[in-house]
């Protein structure tokens, strides 16, 4: 199955990048803490099926967390951590229980 190749603003200009949802996904499977880790992962991933100048570098990682962060307002997540299972809303702004992020997860599954 052939990556989707999603537009994002880097600087002035749109730029395409492949995979870049997948990216998105597994980084945050991840449960990355800190913005620079975040950014050398995002980078990281993104690289693998995308050209990225080295003097462009710091500019692809601005925008791709940007682009991260964007993902959870599109949801009406303000406040991290948030979760969202399956395009649903489960938590935002707090750490939920293992119980109930368990109960989520299954009832998604179903």
């Amino acid at each position: 199955m052939a990556d989707d190749v999603k537009m994002i603003r880097v600087g002035a200009d749109r730029i395409g990048i492949i995979g870049l949802e997948r990216v998105f996904e597994e980084v945050r499977a991840q449960g990355v803490q800190s913005d620079e880790r975040l950014k050398d992962e995002l980078l990281a991933r993104v690289r693998k099926n995308n050209y990225i100048p080295a003097a462009a570098v710091n500019d692809y990682a601005e925008a791709l967390v940007d682009e991260d962060i964007a993902r959870f307002k599109d949801y009406g997540i303000l406040g991290t951590p948030g979760l969202i299972i399956n395009g649903v809303v489960k938590s935002a702004g707090k750490v939920p229980l293992k119980g109930e992020i368990a109960k989520w997860i299954e009832e998604a599954s179903k």
